[in-house]
């Protein structure tokens, strides 16, 4: 049989080589570490933001009052002067006021001046103000039919409370008043019934109403 002759460098050389080339380790307690391409994923923070309300106070957000700096009425009563007449107010301050009145007290112009003290609700739109009043000026009057020269108009202090119902720039005011008369009424009375043979039909009241209508101004 032919001897077989190797030589170096050629492809059976070569072939050996591949052939005895280790293979992996098999072996199952030797750990294979395989290298991986290093990702750095980068996250967003994210933030909860927790928007709260603080409660508004009710007087701070309360609207301002439009309550009028001076009033023009019109109306029936001892504060407007008289059976029906004027009446016209002015506020120094807030809740105080100065008014005046002038108007047709059956048997000539009557009038009062006096002094109005009001309480103002916060509320822009519609309002019922409490007041009270002090006046002085006529609170009685006698008029004798048919004898004109006996009509006597009597002046003194008045007392008044009521409600002013504003609405807008506008509103109606009611009073309940008591008039403080002295006792020269009465002695007048008396007078015409005994010298002057007048008879008294209709005795005065211890108090009287009024009512009007008022338009405020700024």
């Amino acid at each position: 049989m032919p001897a077989q002759i190797i030589m170096p460098g050629s492809d059976t050389t070569q072939n050996q080589k591949k052939q005895t080339a280790p293979e992996p380790d098999k072996n199952p307690n030797t750990n294979t570490v395989t290298a991986k391409d290093s990702v750095t994923e980068k996250k967003t923070p994210v933030s909860i933001v927790k928007t709260v309300t603080a409660p508004q106070n009710p007087k701070a957000i309360a609207p301002k009052t439009n309550v009028g700096l001076s009033s023009l009425g019109f109306g029936l009563g001892m504060d407007y002067g008289g059976l029906i007449g004027l009446n016209l107010t002015v506020y120094p301050l807030k809740n105080v006021g100065l008014f005046g009145a002038a108007g047709y007290a059956l048997i000539g112009v009557g009038y009062n001046v006096g002094l109005k003290l009001r309480w103002v609700p916060q509320n822009e739109y519609y309002k019922v103000c409490p007041f009270a009043e002090i006046m002085y000026g006529y609170n009685a009057v006698i008029k004798v039919t048919n004898a004109d020269q006996y009509n006597k108009m009597f002046y003194g202090i008045t007392w008044a409370a009521g409600l002013d119902f504003k609405r807008g720039d506008g509103g109606w005011s009611l009073a309940f008043l008591v008039p403080l008369r002295g006792p020269e009424v009465a002695n007048y009375e008396n007078d015409l019934q005994k010298n002057h043979n007048v008879k008294i039909t209709q005795q005065l009241l211890p108090f009287a109403f009024s009512v009007g209508y008022k338009v405020y101004f700024n």
